[in-house]
Order: structure tokens, then sequence, then C-alpha cells
């Protein structure tokens, strides 16, 4: 187990030449291997000012993120699965200014000591406030991603990969596909 109370003093800016402004936290993490299968629980939590980068100013905020991963047998194949998760809202006048999210999560099958299958999802999520005193307008987004890679690994440092990858962004709904294949070597 390891936990850690730090209180932050600092000093930012938002773009090179603006006001230095302070900026005072406090964080607190705390990380732990609850069990063999249960590998890492990590928590974070980061509450007191923050720098609004667009507005170019300081307010207060939360930013909090869980991290956890797990692994298994699921008869002769292996499995690890890794969840992460995090938000961050930073406020200005009472109300939200800034929201964002982000998950993701990992899982690997291994096949063999040479093979595996990994699956990768992600999810970006954000929202800002208009605010007509310095000139910020309303925005929302979310960007989805997701893919699927077979590896076989021939020797140290060699390796042939082939997959699928899709992106979809919104707004606009944009859609990116891909297939691949992927020869390595390193010597």
């Amino acid at each position: 187990s390891e936990g850690l109370v730090n209180l932050l003093a600092d000093r930012e800016r938002a773009t090179p030449g603006s006001a230095l402004r302070p900026v005072h936290k406090l964080a607190i993490e705390y990380g732990f291997n609850p069990a063999p299968w249960f590998t890492r629980a990590f928590v974070e939590l980061q509450t007191g000012d923050f720098l609004d980068v667009a507005a170019d100013r300081v307010g207060p905020g939360q930013q909090w993120e869980i991290d956890t991963q797990l692994r298994g047998q699921i008869g002769r194949f292996g499995w690890e699965s890794q969840q992460r998760m995090e938000q961050l809202v930073l406020r200005h006048a009472g109300l939200a200014a800034l929201r964002e999210t982000t998950a993701n999560w990992i899982g690997v099958l291994h096949l063999s000591p040479r093979d595996t299958v990994r699956a990768i999802w992600q999810l970006s999520r954000g929202k800002r406030a208009a605010d007509a005193a310095v000139g910020l307008a309303a925005e929302a987004y979310r960007e989805r991603s997701a893919s699927l890679v077979y590896q076989h690994r021939v020797g140290l440092g060699h390796s042939t990969s082939a997959g699928w990858t899709q992106e979809r962004s919104e707004p606009g709904d944009a859609r990116k596909t891909e297939l691949f294949v992927k020869l390595s070597a390193t010597w």
C-alpha cells in the first residue's frame, strides 16, 4: 500500500508571456494491491485552484482518477484487464466552466507465450460553458475509439501484428477506420 497527501503551491501561466498566476491544491493519492487477481487499485483526488488555460484565469476545481488492474486465467489462457477513469471540473462564478471526462479499458488475452490479443476502448468528452467576459463560446465534444490487435512474437525484439481500429468524434460525426499489419524488428 502507498498513500500520499500533498499540499501544492505553484505559479502557472496560460501562454508564454501571460501573467504568472498562483495555484494552490491539496492532492491525496492512495494505491494498493488487494489480491493476486486484483493487482492494482489507485485513487487520486486533487482539489483547490486550477488554471483554466483557455480563459487565462485561476478558479476552484477538482480532478479525480481511478485506476484498477485485474489478472487471471481462463483454462490455459491468461488475461489482464486495466480500467481507468478520470474527470476534471473547473468552476467560475459558482458554475461548472469546464468539465472533461476520460475513460479507457485495455484487455489482453494471452493465447500462448508468443501470441496475444489486445482490445482497447477509449472515450473522451468535454463541455465548456460560454463566457462572454473572456470571449469563450460554449462547446462540447465526444471522441470514442476501439481497437483489436493480434500480436505474434517471433523472438526477442521481433514481432508481427495485425489489427483493426475505429475512431468517432462529435460534433460532425467524423469516422475513421483502419486495418493494419505491422512487422517490427529491433537489434
